[in-house]
């Protein structure tokens, strides 16, 4: 999206976001084959709060290296989409 706005064509957007867009993407469970467990997404997301409720610390040091992850990111999309 920002490689768009920097007015750059839409291949050349996709090009670059395959360097820096997640692989992580989330599958309809007709998709999965084999013995994964489901776990259903309320049940996750009520899980994953209790744990960064009684896991402060270790969940902050996760959120600022997010962060520091968000920010390369954005350098790497600014000089990718550089007009040079």
């Amino acid at each position: 999206m920002e490689a768009r706005k920097a007015g750059v064509t839409r291949l050349r957007a996709y090009q670059i976001g395959r360097y820096v867009s997640t692989s992580a993407r989330g599958f309809h469970r007709s998709r999965i084959e084999g013995d994964f467990l489901m776990h259903p997404r309320r049940e996750w997301q009520t899980e994953r709060a209790n744990w960064s409720k009684s896991n402060a610390g270790e969940f902050q040091r996760v959120e600022e290296l997010l962060d520091k992850m968000r920010k390369s990111h954005e350098l790497m999309i600014a000089a990718l989409t550089s007009r040079s």
